[in-house]
């Protein structure tokens, strides 16, 4: 599944609101979010409330990427918190879960 174009957009307006308190801003990512993308597919995306995605490769979807699954964030590393050896990292749509498997010893 190719997270950037599945995001929902309702849902990552509301979470930039929760990080960004400057109706400026909020509006011109509102305007960026509203900017048609046409991919090579010739498939055609546009930001509204009922529609998803984000154009991957654009410098600010990593930032929208981020504002959306901060909660997530949180809850994953909550989790793993509770199993000392298990470990959660994300980096914008890569994510890893691991297990601690050997114990380093400084020399």
């Amino acid at each position: 599944m190719k997270c950037f174009d599945n995001l929902d957009n309702y849902k990552l307006f509301t979470a930039v609101r929760s990080f960004i308190d400057d109706d400026r801003i909020v509006n011109l990512i509102d305007l960026f979010l509203q900017t048609d993308i046409v991919y090579r597919e010739r498939i055609n995306y546009n930001y509204s409330a009922e529609s998803k995605g984000i154009a991957q490769g654009c410098s600010l979807s990593p930032v929208l990427l981020n504002m959306y699954l901060h909660s997530f964030d949180l809850a994953m590393s909550r989790y793993c918190g509770t199993y000392p050896q298990v470990h959660y990292a994300r980096y914008a749509d890569d994510l890893l879960i691991g297990r601690h498997l050997c114990n380093w010893v400084d020399g």
